[in-house]
């Protein structure tokens, strides 16, 4: 009977691997493991099905949103009505919502920050964190800008000497874009008319972030590829 050499391929390379036979000296037949077929085959879809299947987070197109650079750019101080007692918009440490600092001012001055113009319908979220130590209700006043010179303003007020949290993402205006944020400290009342903020979001659209799992998955998968490529195959003869 006339022997017969083969390699013995694993199942999975049989289906995904490119094969061809060998006819050599002896007249036996060989099948050849195609390794370069197998990487374009099996690697890059896995890695291509990873970036599909990631993370997407929405993006802070605020800058410098907590303050924690320690200064106050790209924020700027602009319009001030403020009357006695008045400081203008700084940086602090002296009470924050996170991070080590947050912004703060005493009387009606607004601090604003500009950015690219963004679609209000990739806009997600508008909110920030600020805090009126003398308490009570004291209001606020918000402006919403937008690239045809327009702009949306609105009052919130918060109700405790505590950090609030206001989400103003229902003020948007549909079908314009938002070129710019601001808010007013709070001026009249008693107290010291102090106002901090903190932690200010517009997030828009989305970034595809991998997940730390898909990203170890596909490490895993390449080296196993690299050691596999390099073994030799087992020989069985009949």
């Amino acid at each position: 009977m006339e022997m017969i050499e083969f390699y013995i391929v694993p199942r999975f390379n049989l289906i995904c691997g490119s094969m061809h036979d060998d006819f050599s000296k002896g007249g036996g037949s060989r099948m050849r493991y195609n390794k370069t077929k197998a990487f374009a085959t099996i690697v890059l879809p896995l890695a291509a099905f990873l970036l599909f299947t990631a993370d997407a987070r929405a993006v802070n197109i605020v800058a410098n949103p907590g303050f924690e650079t320690g200064v106050l750019g790209p924020w700027f101080q602009d319009r001030n009505f403020c009357t006695s007692p008045c400081e203008n918009w700084n940086v602090t440490g002296v009470d924050k919502h996170s991070g080590n600092f947050s912004a703060t001012d005493v009387g009606n001055i607004e601090i604003r920050q500009n950015f690219s113009a963004t679609p209000d319908s990739t806009i997600t979220q508008v909110a920030f964190w600020t805090k009126h130590p003398d308490g009570g209700t004291v209001p606020e006043f918000v402006d919403l800008f937008f690239s045809d010179g327009t702009d949306t303003g609105f009052s919130i007020s918060t109700t405790t000497n505590n950090w609030e949290f206001e989400d103003v993402t229902s003020h948007l205006a549909v079908g314009k874009n938002l070129t710019g944020f601001s808010i007013f400290g709070f001026s009249g009342g008693t107290g010291t008319q102090r106002t901090f903020l903190d932690d200010v979001v517009v997030n828009a659209g989305a970034s595809v972030i991998p997940e730390p799992q898909s990203l170890l998955l596909l490490i895993t998968g390449l080296f196993g590829l690299i050691a596999f490529s390099r073994r030799r195959q087992p020989r069985a003869a009949y």
